[in-house]
């Protein structure tokens, strides 16, 4: 495999690495101050 093509496929997996971790992130960052705001006696059935 050139050098080149080893280089670029090693660009793409880093980008979609960075990509899953930003949204790992963002969905942390979210769901603790949802499930704050949920109160626990107000579940619904559905």
């Amino acid at each position: 495999m050139p050098t080149e093509s080893l280089l670029v496929s090693i660009c793409v997996v880093a980008m979609f690495v960075v990509f899953g971790a930003v949204l790992a992130w963002g969905d942390m960052q979210t769901r603790t101050k949802q499930l704050a705001r949920q109160p626990d006696g107000k579940r619904r059935a559905f």
